[in-house]
């Protein structure tokens, strides 16, 4: 296996170790809602509002430096639906310079920001996914 091939299955699992903490976390209440000041932001993102209702798993977050760039994951729970999410984050993020790529994703400069969604019973889990392009 190549070096490269071995980095992106390293990382895929590390996304999908994450993504099944996050939905144990949210199963169990270890929910927590973030904020500074008025605003609130996804912890780890400097920039990345958290939608107003949204409840984030802080304890599933995953952060790390590649050669390449910074890797982000970070979970959240919403009752609202995808397309409100995404019209949400398609008009936030656009101020921030952001551009909307379609299927949930997000481009500014080098970096490539996805949104994705897993069914959590009566509520959506939120992935929020950022590393280099």
């Amino acid at each position: 296996m190549s070096t490269l091939g071995f980095l992106v299955m390293i990382r895929l699992n590390v996304l999908l170790l994450v993504s099944r903490f996050a939905l144990v976390a949210s199963s169990i209440g270890m929910l927590s809602t973030i904020s500074h000041g008025n605003e609130r932001f996804v912890s780890g993102f400097e920039d990345l509002p958290l939608m107003r209702g949204m409840t984030e798993a802080t304890e599933s977050n995953v952060a790390f430096d590649t050669v390449h760039g910074r890797v982000l994951v970070s979970f959240a729970q919403s009752s609202e639906g995808e397309e409100k999410i995404i019209a949400f984050y398609k008009e936030a993020l656009s101020q921030l310079g952001w551009k909307f790529n379609g299927d949930g994703e997000f481009l500014r400069g080098e970096e490539i920001l996805t949104i994705d969604f897993l069914p959590d019973g009566d509520y959506l889990a939120i992935r929020f996914s950022l590393e280099p392009r």
